[in-house]
């Protein structure tokens, strides 16, 4: 006999509920972090701000270090399995068709209403410091960018890439601008016609790209195929 709302264990909220508390108090920290720093906000203050007792927080956090955490993984640094890319088959398409496709596909993650907020919080907390456990943002970056390396290898193993770069610096000089457009363009105080210029100059970011790090003979297929 299934259990009811009735019977059910005390503490434990029903799934729909348990989900809709649990986002909520995401976007409650979310909101604090953003506005006065992880240090500053209170597990007290993230309770009242959604209207639950803080027993109920511990049902789906352990700790305020594991809300920050989550805030990490859903908004903060880049996943791109998250995103739905695979690299596999990237692999042949090359950089002139794969680096566009994929690199708004980074942009359009940045530019979600979460990750805009997360955007701020990080730029408040600096290089993360306590919010992530000492772990500098420098280190938390090259993590992300190791991603791609393997792609790039391939890339410049088969010719599709200047050879005097190495997959390192490359995917450093991909990706670079584009985190400077994340927190300078599409960050929580950023306007429509500011996040509508970032998006602009990741594009022309990613078509110069494209063309400078080509063979010769590609750069120019490229550019004729992109006046």
């Amino acid at each position: 006999m299934p259990r009811s709302a009735a019977t059910r264990r005390p503490g434990r909220p029903a799934k729909a509920e348990g989900l809709h508390t649990r986002e909520a108090l995401l976007d409650a920290a979310l909101e604090a972090f953003a506005a006065k720093g992880f240090a500053a906000t209170s597990i007290r203050e993230l309770a009242e701000a959604v209207g639950v007792r803080e027993s109920v927080i511990y049902v789906h956090f352990d700790s305020k270090q594991a809300i920050f955490d989550t805030l990490m993984a859903q908004s903060g640094l880049l996943e791109l399995g998250e995103l739905g890319v695979d690299l596999s088959p990237l692999a042949e398409l090359g950089p002139a068709a794969a680096l566009p496709d994929l690199a708004r596909r980074i942009v359009d993650a940045f530019d979600q209403p979460r990750a805009r907020r997360f955007s701020s919080v990080m730029m408040r907390e600096g290089l993360l410091g306590k919010a992530a456990g000492g772990k500098s943002l420098t280190d938390a970056i090259a993590a992300v960018q190791r991603q791609l390396h393997p792609l790039f290898e391939v890339w410049l193993a088969t010719g599709r890439l200047r050879s005097e770069f190495t997959a390192e610096q490359l995917v450093w000089e991909l990706l670079a601008p584009l985190a400077n457009v994340r927190f300078v363009y599409l960050n929580a105080q950023s306007t429509e016609e500011e996040r509508a210029l970032g998006r602009e100059l990741a594009e022309r970011h990613v078509s110069f790209f494209v063309t400078t790090t080509a063979p010769p003979s590609s750069a120019t297929d490229y550019r004729r195929s992109n006046p």
